[in-house]
């Protein structure tokens, strides 16, 4: 349920439905389900659909056929329609005690934005299709101590099914090792995505990129730091005519626990971006980004806890002034619990963003609360949550927006035993 519908929405609707059936390694999944296989593959892709999925100890297989846009209410339920089809499988062994796997993903379908539940906005984007093989190893050497992964992956993909130009065919990979010791772990990895890279199985993809990114962690007795680094730029064909964007960006956190009961945390982000064209750098391209952030926790008996949260951030630019702002915002949220039979999480924030040109302000005030109620342990549960913002911006504009949602969720499985 929600005050502001898109366009063709309703107010009230049914926005998530599945049906399960499992037995020992085996299920079976109906209705909105996640497809979550790699990086270059298909991840993150919350569709209806159906899938069947194996998990053994040493082999693994997820075959499925899951709707390339979002269904609500009960449309949608099945096999998807072909003009809107992604479907395929995962393969995957474990060799030598676990020491070495490796996965194998083929995907193949199309997509057609008319056929979203927003179709005021698919103008914007074309009937499209493709299909993808990946290949995923990981070999465990030392113990665990040493860890080698890659992923290599091809695709063929059209993005405009009406105009006459052909598919086209690109590559990615993804290669590196990290190091895994009692008190430090070190991990660096390289990776490439080619100009004319697109899987299918995304509904948004960033390609023509590659980069080097390094992680670091040190473990402290109770105290954990960790740090990463990634340098990455686009335009890997290296076209002369063509711009240049760099980008390095960098994370530090550090966790302090104060009592068996009290920790905090403490962490800060750098971003910095410049484009080129050849060896000089293009003006108003360029940002600096700098945000601090802490928060500290309270554990409540063993089931409940409070979190406070503050984070400052800035956005500068030496070549253009005038796009310089910065954001503060805290949150206040937990978890509390009632037994087994009965959780919540409530959460509220304020947030306040302000142009440093202009001294224009954006307040920002939001609330939500999630939560679930088990009538019978482990087999019938009543889910809800719940939301609210509301934006004060310049010029007297204000903005408001109300979301619910809940959700019966029926274990027969448990029911039968």
């Amino acid at each position: 349920m929600t005050n502001n519908p898109l366009p063709e929405e309703k107010n009230v609707d049914l926005s998530n439905m599945v049906l399960k059936f499992s037995k020992e390694n085996n299920t079976i999944n109906i209705g909105d389900i996640s497809i979550n296989e790699s990086e270059y593959s298909i991840y993150g892709l919350g569709r209806r659909g159906i899938n069947y999925l194996y998990e053994g100890e040493k082999a693994y297989i997820n075959l499925f056929d899951i709707s390339s846009q979002e269904k609500k209410g009960f449309k949608g339920f099945g096999i998807p329609k072909k003009e809107i089809s992604i479907f395929g499988g995962a393969f995957g062994l474990k060799f030598f005690n676990d020491k070495f796997s490796l996965k194998t993903i083929y995907l193949s379908g199309k997509d057609d934005p008319s056929e979203g539940i927003n179709v005021g906005s698919s103008s914007f984007y074309q009937r499209r299709k493709g299909n993808l093989i990946s290949i995923i190893e990981e070999a465990k050497i030392f113990d665990g101590k040493l860890n080698i992964k890659g992923e290599f992956a091809k695709s063929n993909y059209d993005g405009d099914l009406e105009d006459e130009n052909p598919s086209v065919k690109d590559k990615a990979y993804k290669f590196g090792t990290d190091i895994q010791l009692q008190k430090f772990s070190f991990g660096v990895y390289y990776n490439y995505i080619g100009k004319d890279f697109n899987p299918i199985g995304f509904q948004f993809f960033t390609n023509d990129r590659k980069g080097l990114s390094f992680v670091m962690g040190f473990n402290l007795g109770s105290a954990n730091i960790n740090a990463n680094y990634s340098q990455q730029e686009d335009n890997v064909e290296e076209t002369s005519n063509m711009l240049t964007t760099k980008n390095g960006s960098g994370n530090l956190g550090i966790l302090l626990p104060l009592s068996k009961n009290i920790s905090v945390n403490l962490g800060y982000r750098r971003d910095k971006q410049n484009t080129y064209q050849g060896n000089d750098e293009v003006e108003g391209q360029d940002s600096l980004t700098n945000e601090f952030s802490g928060s500290i926790s309270f554990n409540i008996k063993d089931n409940s806890n409070i979190l406070i949260s503050i984070v400052n951030s800035s956005i500068s630019s030496e070549s253009m002034p005038e796009t310089e702002s910065s954001n503060n915002t805290i949150n206040l949220g937990g978890t509390f619990r009632s037994g087994r039979n009965f959780f919540i999480n409530p959460s509220i924030g304020y947030s306040i963003s302000k142009n440093e040109f202009t001294n224009e302000e954006t307040k920002t005030y939001n609330g939500f609360l999630s939560g679930e109620i088990y009538f019978i342990q482990s087999i019938l549960s009543l889910n809800f949550s719940t939301g609210f913002s509301k934006a004060e911006a310049p010029m007297d504009l204000t903005n408001e927006s109300f979301n619910f949602t809940t959700g019966l969720s029926f274990n027969l499985g448990n029911l039968v035993k």
